[in-house]
C-alpha cells in the first residue's frame, strides 16, 4: 500500500495524472519509478472541501485497465462507497454504501473489515 503516489489515467495518460490517498499495487516498483504501477485499488479520502475534486478522480480511475476497486470513505461520517468492476470489467452505476455497521471488503485482495476499524484513531472512532 502506497500513499499519494501519482497514477495515470487511460485518456490523456501524458498530462491527466491523478494522486489518491491511498493505492494499492502487486507489481514491484521499479528504481526511480515515480507513479504507481498497475493499481489494483484505490483510495480517496472524501471531505467537504474536496468532494468534487475526489469524484472527479475516482471517475478518472475507472479508466486504469488494472484498478479492480475503488473506495471513497468519508471524513465527517462512518460510511464508505465502493466501485467494483464486474467479471466483464464493467463499473456499477452506483457505488456501494457501506455505513457504520457494516463491512469493508477488498475482494481483489482479500481484504475485509468492520467499518469502524477504518476510523480507529480518529475522532469518529
Amino acid at each position: 500500500m502506497v500513499s499519494e503516489a501519482p497514477v495515470a489515467t487511460r485518456i490523456r495518460a501524458n498530462v491527466n495524472l491523478r494522486v489518491p490517498d491511498l493505492g494499492v499495487t502487486c507489481t514491484p516498483d521499479a528504481l526511480g519509478q515515480q507513479m504507481l504501477p498497475d493499481p489494483i485499488v484505490l483510495i480517496e479520502i472524501l471531505s467537504p472541501g474536496n468532494a468534487s475534486e475526489s469524484w472527479d478522480n475516482v471517475w478518472s480511475y475507472t479508466t486504469i485497465p488494472s484498478v479492480r476497486e475503488i473506495v471513497v470513505v468519508h471524513s465527517t461520517r462512518v460510511f464508505a462507497e465502493l466501485l467494483r468492476r464486474d467479471a466483464d470489467g464493467n463499473w456499477p452505476a452506483e457505488p456501494e454504501e457501506i455505513g457504520p455497521g457494516g463491512t469493508l471488503r477488498l475482494d481483489s485482495i482479500a481484504f475485509a473489515c468492520p467499518l469502524p476499524a477504518v476510523y480507529a484513531q480518529t475522532h469518529l472512532a
